[in-house]
């Protein structure tokens, strides 16, 4: 039975706009800066819009993505200069990353110019040293290092480098013909001003928008039980612009232990729909994997995992989601409580009335749980229909140390036989390096959240919301295995997040039901197969080499 709480009470914070009489139009999707400032454009479908990446993957199916930079250079110009990337417009790049970046100059050439409108140190521009180029939009995490500073060009752009690159990845969409974008300039204009210090200032500590909301968390006992406990049914149309959770714990140093965090799911129900869009273990939505509190081994204590993403984070007042959601005539939130004992748990949600745009696609979460076999990739996500991929989080144990961390990130699109996007490697695809060679780190749209040497746990999230990855058909994401890292027992919770024109989806793994789930059993390091001493080794090794600037211990 549906235990029910009263939705519009004092406690649920509402936004109201005065709804259009007008039909619902299509709205043309952003481009540039329009992206990053307004998240409230993410929901609409990307018509005739292409996800493309350039990498240095190993074209051979070795394990060469980057050491060498033989597949980085598209090709040498007359000088011996490196073509590293070379796209016909309209388009607009979104995602820079390398481990590698070298010490010598990097060229931006657009439009078929002779002369660059960008020149200067490749290494220093993610060092705040090449304008416009500045953090947080452009920075070092965790042995990478990247940028999502957007550069569009109308007719074409080009970039060369003056020594060879290592590991790359360049992300960048393209436009139908005739879309108007205008051509990156380092100088910008004073409305590209007023966007770009809105953005750099909220993108310095997300978490500063959502605690200054002013969401009162509504409190409920959710009953341990089989049962779903509806939290709220709101009426349409309206857009759910952030949802703010906290589970109240008497001693969150046992949270871990008794897997509280993963078994607690819950469930959004758009339209009416018999099936759930949204479905996922209540930490996982909102970011990492392996519970809300963590061991520090450094002060001996439990202490709370905290985190500021764009999308979604953890403060010390309750956890964010802020993608927006969509729907036209209901949404229906439920709570199902697997833990064995009733749970408090507040919430709140801001709910923005008004008409929704007929192109406005329905966000869906799906959440799964996944062990390795011999040979078989890791799947993300699965799905047939119109939309577009925008993230995932994936926590990740292993036996075997971090040897996963190897397998490339592969997206086809509408039936591909060859992805669209191939990377480099699972930290690679976190914007990271080096098997996360400097720990957590917490980034707008990318971040390791949890850490765990001697069980070799990680917890990583990247959000695709500048780089989103449209398709008409269908998608298929996935995690490379069974090359360089092709060993079994690695257990993956994945969770996969996207936009979709359709209330529900097929679900390809059912999830059991909530008291079935836990986190994976804590493993002890396993003798000649990833020992703690072995990772001091291999940390000593990198530590001879000043390109990787590895420091301390993974």
């Amino acid at each position: 039975m549906l235990h029910r709480v009263l939705t519009f009470c004092a406690t649920l914070a509402l936004l109201f706009n005065a709804a259009s009489g007008s039909a619902a139009q299509d709205q043309p999707p952003p481009v540039g800066f329009d992206v990053l400032d307004n998240l409230t454009l993410l929901p609409l479908l990307k018509d005739g819009v292409l996800c493309l990446q350039h990498s240095s993957y190993d074209r051979t199916g070795g394990n060469d993505d980057g050491f060498s930079g033989t597949y980085t250079a598209l090709r040498r110009t007359d000088s011996g200069e490196f073509v590293i990337f070379d796209a016909e417009g309209p388009g607009c790049i979104y995602r820079l990353w390398s481990a590698l970046p070298p010490e010598g100059g990097v060229k931006f050439y657009f439009d078929d110019e002779t002369e660059p409108r960008v020149s200067g140190n490749f290494r220093e521009m993610f060092q705040d040293k090449v304008p416009p180029f500045a953090a947080p939009l452009t920075g070092q995490s965790s042995g990478g290092w990247y940028s999502y500073h957007p550069i569009p060009f109308a007719k074409r752009c080009v970039i060369v480098s003056e020594q060879k690159t290592g590991f790359l990845a360049i992300a960048y969409h393209t436009y139908p013909p005739g879309t108007k974008v205008e051509t990156f300039t380092p100088e910008l204009t004073p409305r590209q001003q007023t966007q770009y210090d809105a953005i750099q200032q909220h993108f310095a500590d997300p978490s500063v928008r959502e605690l200054e909301s002013n969401l009162d968390l509504n409190w409920v006992e959710v009953p341990a039980d089989d049962d779903e406990f509806e939290l709220a049914s709101l009426r349409g149309p309206a857009t759910i612009d952030r949802l703010h959770m906290k589970l109240k714990a008497d001693w969150p140093e046992l949270w871990q232990q008794d897997h509280t965090f993963r078994k607690v799911v819950i469930r959004v129900y758009w339209d009416g729909d018999p099936k759930p869009a949204i479905e996922c273990p209540i930490g996982e939505l909102f970011g990492t994997g392996f519970g809300e509190t963590h061991w520090n081994h450094k002060t001996r204590k439990t202490e709370l995992t905290k985190y500021a993403a764009v999308p979604f984070g953890m403060t010390d007042e309750f956890a964010y989601f802020s993608l927006p959601m969509p729907f036209r005539k209901s949404a229906r939130i439920t709570v199902e409580n697997g833990t064995g004992t009733a749970q408090n748990l507040g919430w709140a949600v801001e709910l923005r009335k008004g008409r929704v745009p007929r192109n406005a696609a329905y966000l869906h979460v799906q959440w799964r749980n996944y062990y390795a076999e011999y040979g078989k990739h890791v799947p993300i996500l699965e799905t047939t229909g119109r939309g577009h991929f925008v993230g995932t989080v994936l926590s990740m144990q292993s036996p075997y140390w971090l040897r996963y961390l190897e397998g490339d990130e592969k997206i086809y699109v509408d039936g591909e036989d060859r992805p669209s996007i191939h990377g480099t490697g699972t930290e690679d695809y976190f914007n990271c390096g080096w098997y996360f060679a400097k720990g957590p780190v917490s980034k707008p749209f990318h971040g390791i959240t949890a850490m765990m040497d001697m069980q070799s746990r990680t917890s990583s999230y990247r959000m695709h919301v500048p780089d989103c990855v449209p398709f008409t058909k269908s998608i298929k994401v996935e995690i490379e295995h069974g090359e360089s890292n092709n060993i079994p027992f690695v257990n993956y919770a994945i969770v996969a997040y996207w936009y979709q024109d359709s209330t529900s989806h097929d679900i390809k793994w059912k999830l059991p039901p909530a008291r079935e789930l836990r986190f994976p059993i804590a493993i002890a390091a396993n003798p000649g197969l990833g020992t703690w001493y072995e990772n001091e080794k291999w940390t000593a090794f990198t530590d001879l080499l000043p390109t990787l600037e590895v420091t301390g211990g993974l």
